[in-house]
């Protein structure tokens, strides 16, 4: 998260990083329970999203960028956020 994520989703995963303005829509808050997610909540979903991006959105994907393995810490570092971890599903 620290190397790939922090300069649109910001530090504090509060979705204002330095490069975030450049953005429609904003990158995720991923401190926000209430946000809605293009490609769904569940953990292979959000793999999906890290790995491949998200389409009509600024999200690019990682995976020439990350090992599997590490996608996957990002996405259990997203889990431990209130944007996830509090999700209904």
């Amino acid at each position: 998260y620290q190397v790939h994520c922090v300069a649109c989703h910001g530090a504090a995963a509060d979705g204002k990083g330095p490069a975030a303005v450049a953005f429609t829509p904003a990158p995720r808050n991923f401190l926000d329970p209430d946000e809605k997610w293009t490609l769904g909540r569940g953990s292979e979903q959000v793999f999906a999203a890290v790995a491949k991006g998200v389409p009509g959105t600024g999200m690019a994907g990682f995976s020439a960028a990350m090992s599997e393995s590490e996608l996957w810490d990002v996405v259990r570092y997203l889990e431990s956020l209130p944007g996830l971890s509090g999700r209904a599903d």
